[in-house]
């Protein structure tokens, strides 16, 4: 699969203002991700039993199971269904992905359009939804959108019951809920618990007050159980280094920067009044001087009174961008390594001897990056309930798995997780081929 370019992004606030005067304020909650586990549809699918005691020895038994994640589909996957409804799509769809498996009397090994019509007639009679509409396919799997989350369990409830007959030749296998999404090479993930998620996405859009597109960098989720996406044990290093340092000096090491050109000066003062205007809900941050590349240009802050990762304003950047920090505490060459096997990327270094400050960037893609910053006045700390996120190239689990030093777990639908050197959660997620 293709690169993404980061056009598909949309990120011109970061090089050009473009704030509406007649909008009061264009930040929508819509911007960044959220996703409740609790809201999560049930996953329908046949399940196959052999039995010697049986006849036959196979048998095809209906089911429905929960999902801990939503698989993740390319928003190009597939081809798109030309003929039928198109409606604006937004984050908050209800897509399923429906796996078709031939009969022997059929011939057909793909979808077409006149088959796909069919789906849609008999499917949207069993589950009741006028509106649903075939977006995209491949070979024998389709995905539909819903209208509500009632529709859906609707038809599952009707593939439990054997009450989906065949369609042109073809039987309906699984029902999936899907996230349609262009996926970022990185990303950060941070977990809230339940109820939370929606006021720590209002929180964190609120510093996009100049952006009117979908921001991919950023994901808040609400898991159902734990809300952390793997904190410390209280005798592990990073327990102990919060426990010792008095001084304020230890941050989260995990961190955002935004980097606005100096065309886009009008949008970055929008974010900064957003923080220095209500300190309920945002803190400054301050790291050693010799981590900021000049005076007053990075501004660093976090949200107040919750746990979570850093973020940063860099003003009048030479280049536009997001840049994903972290800062680690003393091996950088050990960290270097893992995030070398993750991102397949070789890092730029730069040494800076007398500030006893090294940092390696890693280009992920024209206008992001990831970073590590060691500097010997800094101490950090994993963020127990923030993750960062990367799309699995290749798809190839077991080669990663035995690649990465304590290995992965998987977490559900494509999802797997691990630690770096340091202790911060690392998921990697596969996207449906």
């Amino acid at each position: 699969m293709a690169d993404i370019k980061d056009e598909e992004f949309n990120l011109a606030f970061l090089d050009e203002d473009d704030i509406d005067e007649d909008v009061p304020d264009a930040a929508s909650t819509r911007l960044i991700h959220l996703d409740k586990d609790t809201e999560i549809p049930k996953r329908y699918l046949i399940r196959k039993i052999f039995s010697p005691h049986l006849e036959p020895p196979a048998h095809y038994h209906p089911a429905a199971e929960e999902s801990q994640r939503r698989k993740k589909v390319h928003s190009k996957w597939g081809s798109e269904v030309i003929k039928g409804r198109h409606s604006f799509s937004s984050q908050d769809d209800l897509v399923a992905l429906l796996s078709f498996e031939s009969t022997p009397s059929s011939r057909n090994s793909s979808l077409d359009e006149a088959i796909i019509r069919k789906v849609r007639q008999v499917l949207s009679q069993k589950s009741g939804d006028d509106h649903l509409e075939p977006l995209r396919h491949s070979a024998l799997q389709l995905l539909m959108k819903f209208s509500s989350t009632a529709t859906y369990d609707k038809l599952g409830q009707c593939f439990l019951e054997g009450k989906i007959e065949e369609i042109s030749h073809l039987k309906l296998t699984e029902i999936q809920a899907v996230s349609l999404i262009t996926p970022p090479p990185c990303f950060i993930e941070i977990a809230t618990p339940t109820d939370e998620g929606s006021n720590l996405k209002e929180t964190l859009s609120s510093l996009l007050v100049s952006h009117q597109s979908t921001f991919p960098f950023l994901s808040v989720r609400e898991p159902e159980h734990k809300f952390n996406n793997g904190s410390s044990p209280s005798n592990s290093p990073a327990s102990k280094t919060r426990r010792v340092d008095n001084g304020g000096l230890t941050k989260p090491a995990v961190g955002m920067m935004l980097m606005f050109t100096q065309r886009a000066e009008k949008n970055s003062e929008s974010c900064l009044s957003v923080v220095r205007g209500n300190s309920k809900e945002w803190e400054q941050v301050s790291v050693p001087q010799g981590i900021t590349e000049g005076p007053g240009d990075e501004i660093y802050f976090k949200a107040a009174n919750r746990e979570g990762p850093v973020f940063a304003v860099k003003k009048l950047s030479p280049g536009s961008g997001v840049r994903i920090i972290l800062f680690v505490n003393t091996d950088m060459d050990e960290v270097e390594h893992f995030y070398h096997l993750i991102t397949g990327k070789k890092p730029l270094h730069l040494n800076k001897i007398e500030e006893g400050l090294s940092t390696r960037t890693f280009p992920l893609s024209p206008k992001l990056e990831l970073q590590l910053v060691c500097h010997p006045a800094l101490k950090s700390h994993p963020v127990k309930n923030t993750a960062l996120c990367f799309m699995l190239k290749g798809n190839d689990v077991n080669k990663m798995c035995s690649e990465i030093p304590g290995g992965l777990r998987n977490i559900g639908e494509g999802h797997w997780q691990g630690k770096d050197p340091e202790g911060n959660a690392v998921i990697l997620y596969s996207l449906l081929k």
